[in-house]
């Protein structure tokens, strides 16, 4: 599966441009991709846990699908409609995105408040 990740990752960035330039939106059709996306998310943190690390620029990717489904989301309910599966999808977007975010300021990080010891400073 982790092979073909980023395909799925292109084929849900593909759903959610068509559904962005549709005047309407069905409720189930975004119900869908949030599932869609909850499934992704789920595959790429499995791989993280393995020895098959993915490319973080695929956590990136798919935190930015996301949030973009996360603003047809939101346009639903605010026109009053209730979403089956809103909060793991919420969730998972928000765990994806500290997984993109942890990993891009992983080298501006200071060694000491990663748990790395560090030899104390000697004065001169």
């Amino acid at each position: 599966m982790l092979h073909f990740l980023p395909t799925y990752i292109n084929c849900l960035e593909t759903q959610v441009d068509g559904y962005a330039t549709a005047q309407t939106m069905n409720r189930v059709d975004v119900e869908e991709l949030m599932s869609i996306f909850v499934s992704l998310a789920g595959e790429l943190e499995k791989s993280l846990a393995s020895e098959h690390v993915p490319g973080m620029g695929d956590f990136n990717r798919l935190a930015a699908v996301g949030g973009r489904i996360r603003g047809m989301a939101t346009r639903l309910r605010k026109d009053g409609h209730m979403l089956a599966g809103l909060d793991p999808f919420v969730r998972s977007v928000i765990r994806c995105r500290d997984i993109a975010h942890s990993d891009q300021n992983a080298d501006e990080r200071d060694p000491a408040d990663c748990g790395e010891m560090t030899a104390p400073r000697q004065s001169i």
